[in-house]
């Protein structure tokens, strides 16, 4: 008889874990990137206001996090040479990006003043689904 927790512990945690915060630190630097310039530059100001505070912070919220899914499972394929051949490789990595996210969060509270916003790492469902659509949308290429 199979035992789901058994399988559980069998997978790769830590390895994705490893990809899913080089990943997420890449999205903070962005993130810092793009509150600086937007500080030194009206344009910039304008266009990130208008991409995450009006009717397309959702789109945007999906598409960074499809991004950050699928910049993990490249980096996780490039790290084991190979593909995804196994979905609950996929969940595997899609749990430690939500996980990442979860500590990114929790740093932002204790050390606010030294992150940036959380723009694209900003850890809600929206981004939750962007991920899962990144992350499986890599693993059927």
């Amino acid at each position: 008889m199979p035992n789901p927790i058994r399988d559980l512990k069998q997978l790769p945690w830590s390895r994705a874990f490893q990809s899913a915060i080089a990943i997420v630190t890449g999205a903070v630097l962005l993130e810092w990137l793009v509150a600086q310039g937007a500080e030194r530059s009206p344009v910039l100001a304008s266009a990130a206001q208008l991409l995450f505070q009006s009717s397309f912070s959702t789109i945007t919220l999906v598409a960074s996090g499809a991004a950050l899914g699928i910049a993990t499972a490249e980096l996780w394929c490039f790290q084991q040479r190979s593909g995804l051949s196994q979905p609950a490789i996929a969940w595997t990595l899609v749990g430690s990006l939500i996980l990442a996210l979860f500590v990114r969060w929790l740093l932002s509270l204790v050390f606010g003043s030294l992150l940036p916003p959380a723009l694209l790492t900003e850890p809600s469902m929206v981004t939750v689904m962007g991920i899962v659509i990144g992350a499986f949308w890599r693993s059927w290429l």
